[in-house]
């Protein structure tokens, strides 16, 4: 059977528009790389990237640091120096999978809606944000590379803390910079 190059081409577009016309999600992210279990001192090389005093909170002197081989976190809590328990935590996750699940969530607004999320911006980079907030669910998640995701969520829920200040610290992180670590 022979099939002509009109078929062909029509069989290529089939595949290729689709795809074009998704959301591109990659141009503001990281190197690839293959991360989930990673060594203590390593992980820890990130906390410089945290805010250590940002205006009007303080960080928690030590990060918590969980390390899995699915996945491996390091953050930090903040609390507010004039509402007294009022806080918010950042998470730095390095996880494929867990890269992957947001990156999911990013293209498909069924999954987002799912989740209670739509679609943002934090500075330049494309986010997750919350349709509804909450204590420990993210305000913002930015995917930074395939295999790393930072995210901010309220750590107190009666007040919430301001979704301007988390706004201000989290967009002032170097995002480019924690992805380009190696």
């Amino acid at each position: 059977m022979r099939v002509s190059v009109l078929s062909r081409l029509a069989l290529v577009l089939a595949f290729v528009l689709p795809l074009a016309a998704a959301p591109a999600i990659a141009a503001d992210e990281g190197p690839d790389r293959d991360e989930a279990l990673m060594e203590d001192a390593k992980i820890r090389e990130f906390a410089s990237f945290f805010p250590t005093e940002p205006g009007g909170w303080v960080r928690d002197l030590e990060p918590d640091v969980f390390l899995s081989d699915t996945a491996s976190t390091i953050s930090f809590t903040y609390l507010s120096l004039t509402q007294g328990g009022v806080g918010f935590t950042i998470t730095l996750t390095f996880s494929n999978d867990v890269s992957s699940q947001y990156k999911k969530m990013m293209r498909s607004e069924e999954e987002r809606a799912t989740w209670g999320f739509d679609r943002g911006k934090i500075g330049d980079w494309r986010a997750l944000t919350a349709i509804d907030r909450g204590v420990n669910k993210a305000d913002y998640v930015v995917i930074l590379s395939n295999s790393r995701v930072i995210a901010v969520a309220p750590a107190s829920n009666v007040p919430l803390p301001s979704l301007d200040e988390i706004t201000r610290i989290f967009g002032g992180l170097d995002f480019a910079a924690i992805a380009a670590k190696d």
